[in-house]
């Protein structure tokens, strides 16, 4: 029995005594969220002070938790490298601080069970009688070990959820418009616009070059076609990627002239519309830049035409056809 209560406590100065681990602790949280300094508390509380959280670099566990709004609450991607086996945990709630505590719950337990175990089942704040001997009772009580005050619990029962997620959105992007202009031809363009939850809306403006088409020997004609419009787009969250459906109202002045010898090129511009489906991804979701690849299709509604003055009159040489096909790429960035 002396041998026994001689081994507890060399046990017990040992934990106590022992240095706390560092965890080089990354937060990344809306500005409605909990701070590091309260994630760092955490740690230090759920582990009896043998976790805390130091400053970056000086430690060689780190844990990156990277949370953002989504749809009517919170989601959190925690990734943690311990002794070289990393892994990664994905958690959401309708509160922000629930998720800070699991981010902390979580860490401690994979770096000190033990002490976690201890906070957790030896909690000073219940009333002698709470706990029973059974154990649905017991699960009952844990949550109750969280070391929040009570007047502190309440407050945050009462939190009231965040408004609806707003966010800015800007884009730039480049690639090839095929049957838009006289030629296949490449365009640089961009948008700016605001997100509501999943659904954006957006004015984009663009530039298709001028490419070439040959008539006859000696005889072309060179169009370019600069517009933009309205843009409406759904954009929910497919794994690590958003996906990005949507359509947009579309205005441009197509402006062409002829080109050759013995050609007298004068430069026209006629009005073009159309209406542009357009499918998308959008990657990584959780990033505010992330890197756009979309392909739209301009379903023209009003078709404008060029054409040369030759010795017989005028002669089509080119109208815009029904339906082209735009592929772009570029980054994107989301603000906040």
């Amino acid at each position: 029995m002396a041998a026994a209560s001689v081994m507890a406590i060399s046990l017990m100065s040992a934990t106590a005594f022992a240095a706390p681990q560092g965890i080089d602790l990354r937060w990344e949280a809306p500005a409605a969220c909990p701070g590091r300094q309260v994630v760092a508390a955490d740690l230090s509380a759920l582990s009896a002070g043998t976790v805390v959280a130091v400053p970056p670099g000086d430690a060689g566990t780190v844990a990156t938790v990277v949370v953002e709004t989504r749809d009517s609450g919170f989601a959190m991607t925690l990734t943690m490298d311990t002794s070289g086996s990393p892994f990664e945990r994905e958690l959401s709630s309708s509160r922000c601080e629930i998720l800070a505590r699991a981010a902390a719950l979580i860490v401690v337990v994979e770096v000190a069970p033990v002490e976690a175990a201890q906070q957790l089942y030896e909690p000073n704040d219940i009333e002698p009688g709470a706990a029973t001997e059974t154990f649905e009772t017991r699960v009952n009580v844990v949550p109750t070990a969280w070391p929040i005050p009570r007047s502190e619990r309440k407050q945050l029962e009462s939190t009231p959820r965040r408004p609806l997620e707003h966010r800015a959105i800007l884009a730039l992007w480049g690639g090839l418009a095929v049957n838009v202009v006289p030629n296949t031809s490449g365009l640089l363009g961009g948008e700016l616009g605001w997100q509501v939850r999943t659904f954006s809306l957006t004015l984009a403006g663009w530039h298709t070059f001028a490419a070439t088409r040959p008539l006859s020997e000696g005889v072309a004609i060179q169009a370019s076609l600069s517009g933009g419009g309205l843009r409406a787009a759904w954009n929910p969250h497919v794994g690590s990627l958003v996906l990005r459906l949507g359509v947009g109202a579309e205005a441009a002045v197509l402006e062409g002239i002829g080109v050759g010898g013995g050609v007298q090129g004068r430069p026209t511009q006629n009005f073009w519309f159309a209406m542009t489906p357009f499918l998308g991804i959008a990657w990584p979701a959780r990033s505010r830049i992330r890197i756009l690849a979309q392909v739209e299709s301009p379903i023209a509604v009003w078709r404008p035409g060029l054409h040369l003055n030759g010795t017989d009159g005028p002669e089509s040489a080119f109208r815009a056809p029904p339906a082209g096909i735009r592929v772009i790429v570029g980054p994107q960035l989301r603000i906040p």
